[in-house]
């Protein structure tokens, strides 16, 4: 009996102490030892304590890191075995409610580390409590040797009375015998006497009996003979009615399958003639669709390359206007600095004139800086070619301001206005110069306006080459399907014809027999009634043996009676009929053969024709997406370069089908070693190690103290195979005939949180699964969903061609469920049917086929 320890709120214990571990599958609420009612998770630990293994049983809430620890007490639980304290704590929690399982602690060290972690019920022992509790151990040792030496000294003792009351209890039991031995013979006689008076009046009784049940018998046999003789004349009759009824069924049954034949044939031949005239509209159509398009693809291609010239003749003008824009930025700047030098040498001169030189010096200045301002302005608007006409008439205006102050100031001074009338004369030249500058920015401008017309035109052919892109898209899909079409309709007529035929020929076999059974009847009632064969019998045999080929009967006697004869003459005219429609379905089957292989091979031709057709229009396709591109990356200017090569890339990786991964996600692929195979794992969302469903957020193993764990992978010793492991989305569970198929099974001991084939990230659980179907083996991974309540099947391109191959690719699946985050270990699976049976129907994504399939 296990008792609540209440001094004790949890289990110490070293790691390598522990020997066993249980837990529930699920909370439970209850109320133990009067506390209040709420969910608890129950949990079994086999602990090595000294020479002696120890069993506590603890209850814990999920709210709270205190449990109540039970032990077992008492001098009975001191002698009980490990096995049956087990088996008690089982019984124990099972009382309450609680469904226990095994927690598996057959891994390496730091899994094992993991593991018991997640039983937040242990905690490691203290040094101090160590020592006392192996103090402690080794005086219980002690005592229980003590109590067993004077136990031994009780048995000794014991003993000795036993012998000595023994002796005296055989002297009184041998006296006791011998009188029961004494009433026995008596009552021994007296029942002998009785019974042999009992067996002779049941024999009497027997011999009666048998006599009656004799006579009983015969007439039952009586009766059931006459039964069933009066039975087997019923069948008699009955089979000859039934016979008859069916050859008169027979008759019309064939004269119905003429009529329906003939009906048939008459279809057939009205649908064939109006499939031909379709197919002869179709290709005409076709014809004529064909020369449309090339005669729209061939101006589409002059007018492609007219725009092409248009755009390389916008392009050369281009790079001459900005090459002349440079000349002449370059004659501005010496220009510019002459103007500076001989705006120094003023400025020495008029150093020693008046307030009013000193202002217009002071004008001067600004006026330069204005201009200065003015050209670095038109500078950077001639780099940016937009902003340039606004700036130089920024310029302009400022310069004519400082020319107004330039003129006031030169009224007051004449000598000084002499001295800058050279320098506006040159400044005249520079804004003509300008204003040339500013014509050739115009043409550049209307250049460039002519180039994005033209790179406008560029775009509008693209568009309409795209659209002729997608109706040879289109065409090609509308080939595609009347080629399925086709194929189906081939398939279809090829099974109907051999339906046909297999019927025709098992009709011809049935025929043949019922012939072969009437010739051997006749050939019976000849040789019973010793009549010869006559000239037309041996006709008729003989055309007969031309169709069917039976043994020729032998032949009888000429002449009997004249009722004979007519029924000979009856049979004839029947056998002469069937005869003449077997041969004729034979003739029709032949023709309808010969029909069915010129349009099977009618059918093969126009189906070459239409893959003919589609791999030519996939081609163009291609070609005219080529063109497209190289187009324009051509007629696209540096600015737009970038575009052109990305559009160029995400081409080609749409035409390669290459799927890139979305921002924020994680490529998971497994090594060279393992297996290749890409899942998307959201980075924000951790690996979730844990054992039992967990929600999302929380530490699945909940450890008291820190989180110094980190993710041991579950690597196998055997060597991969290089295996690729990829989802196949046709498949929703492995699927097998029979338990033996089922060679190895694999389970994940925690819930890893990853998001799967652009499924939202949420809690998953793997298997893999290694069957032998035949000779050839395959090895399958399945991963589910369990908020989507999906299952996900990964197969191998490089399944394994023999059993010696199998453990590299277990291998491989392994190391591909640890990339994702998976710690695996091996499923028992037993080898009685039964155990074995209920092993593998616990595991989800096995599903058994029926008998039928």
């Amino acid at each position: 009996m296990f008792t609540l320890k209440e001094s004790v709120d949890c289990i110490e214990a070293a790691e390598s102490d522990i020997t066993d571990i249980h837990k529930s599958r699920s909370a439970v609420a209850i109320t133990p030892n009067g506390l209040p009612k709420q969910l608890y998770d129950a949990f079994i630990c086999s602990i090595k304590e000294g020479e002696s293994l120890q069993v506590y049983v603890a209850l814990a809430t999920r709210n709270s890191k205190k449990a109540l620890v039970y032990t077992a007490a008492g001098e009975a639980a001191i002698l009980a075995g490990t096995e049956l304290l087990l088996e008690e704590a089982l019984e124990f929690l099972k009382d309450m409610g609680f469904e226990m399982e095994h927690v598996d602690l057959n891994y390496s060290v730091a899994l094992r580390e993991v593991v018991l972690r997640g039983i937040r019920v242990i905690r490691p022992v203290s040094a101090a409590r160590l020592a006392a509790r192996k103090q402690a151990a080794t005086e219980k040792t002690a005592a229980m040797e003590d109590e067993e030496t004077r136990r031994v000294e009780e048995d000794s003792a014991r003993k000795k009375a036993e012998e000595a009351a023994k002796a005296a209890a055989d002297k009184e039991r041998k006296a006791a015998e011998e009188a029961a031995r004494i009433k026995a013979e008596e009552e021994r006689k007296a029942a002998e006497e009785a019974a042999r008076i009992k067996a002779e009046e049941e024999r009497k009784a027997a011999e009666e009996a048998a006599r009656v049940k004799a006579e009983e018998e015969r007439k039952t046999a009586e009766e059931a003979a006459r039964v069933k003789a009066e039975e087997e004349r019923k069948a008699a009759e009955e089979a000859a009615r039934i016979k008859a009824e069916k050859e008169r069924k027979a008759a019309e049954e064939a004269a119905r399958i003429k009529a329906e034949e003939e009906r048939k044939a008459a279809e057939k031949a009205a649908r064939v003639k109006a499939e031909e005239e379709r197919k002869a509209a179709e290709e005409a159509a076709r014809i004529n669709v064909e020369e449309e398009r090339k005669a729209a693809e061939e101006a589409a291609r002059i007018k492609t390359e007219e725009n092409r010239r248009l755009a390389e003749l916008a392009t050369e003008e281009r790079q001459e206007a900005e090459k002349m824009v440079a000349e002449k930025a370059e004659i501005a700047l010496q220009i510019k600095e002459k103007l500076e030098a001989e705006k120094l040498a003023a400025e020495e001169r008029i150093s020693a004139l008046s307030e009013a030189e000193k202002n217009a010096a002071d004008t001067i200045l600004e006026e330069k800086e204005a201009a200065e301002k003015a050209r670095a302005e038109r500078l950077a608007a001639e780099e940016r070619l937009v902003k340039l006409l606004e700036a130089e008439k920024l310029a302009g205006k400022k310069a004519l301001a400082a020319q107004d102050n330039l003129a006031a100031a030169t009224a007051a001074r004449m000598e000084a206005e002499q001295l800058f009338l050279q320098k506006n004369e040159e400044e005249k030249i520079a804004e003509e110069q300008a204003e040339e500058e500013r014509r050739t920015v115009r043409k550049t401008n209307e250049d460039r306006i002519a180039a994005e017309e033209t790179v406008d035109i560029i775009g509008q052919f693209e568009e309409r080459a795209t659209g002729r892109c997608l109706s040879a898209k289109n065409e090609a899909k509308a080939a595609a399907a009347e080629k399925a079409a086709a194929e189906e309709l081939l398939s279809a007529k090829t099974a109907e014809l051999r339906s046909a035929l297999e019927a025709a020929e098992a009709e011809r076999i049935m025929i043949e027999k019922i012939l072969e059974k009437k010739i051997f009847a006749e050939k019976a009632a000849y040789q019973a009634a010793d009549i010869p064969l006559t000239a037309s019998d041996a006709r008729r045999e003989e055309t007969i043996e031309a169709v069917t080929e039976p043994p020729t009967p032998p032949a009888g006697k000429v002449g009997r009676s004249e009722d004979v004869q007519e029924d000979r003459k009856k049979e004839d005219h029947s056998s002469a009929v069937d005869i003449s429609l077997h041969k004729a379905e034979i003739e029709r089957l032949r023709e309808e053969k010969t029909k069915a292989e010129a349009e099977w091979k009618a059918a093969a031709e126009e189906a070459s024709r239409l893959k003919a057709e589609t791999d030519r229009l996939m081609a163009l396709r291609l070609k005219a997406e080529e063109e497209r591109l190289s187009l324009q990356s051509e007629n696209v200017g540096s600015a737009s370069a970038p575009g052109v090569q990305e559009e160029k890339k995400r081409h080609q990786d749409k035409s390669s089908g290459r799927k890139m991964a979305s921002e924020g996600e994680l490529n998971v692929s497994v090594s060279s070693v393992g297996a290749w195979k890409r899942a998307a794992m959201t980075a924000s969302d951790p690996i979730d190690y844990g054992g039992p469903p967990v929600e999302a957020g929380s530490d699945p193993f909940a450890f008291p103290d820190k989180d110094d764990g980190a993710f041991f992978s579950n690597n196998s010793s055997t060597g991969g195979s290089g295996s690729t492991f990829t989802c196949d989305p046709a498949h929703h569970s492995i699927e097998y005939a029979s338990q033996e198929e089922i060679i190895e099974l694999h389970e994940s001991s925690n819930l890893a949180r990853v998001a799967l084939e652009g499924n939202p990230s949420q809690n998953c659980k793997s298997y893999i699964c290694a069957m032998k179907r035949g000779e050839e083996c395959y090895v399958y991974v399945a991963i589910v969903l369990t908020e989507n309540d999906k299952v996900l099947v990964y197969n191998t391109d490089n399944q394994p061609t023999s059993a010696a191959q199998l453990p590299g690719a277990i291998a491989d699946a392994v190391q591909f469920l640890e990339l994702i985050g998976f710690m695996t270990g091996t499923i028992k699976l037993d080898t009685d049917k039964a155990g074995r049976e209920a092993a593998i129907g616990k595991i989800p994504v096995l599903h058994r086929l029926s008998e039928n399939r």
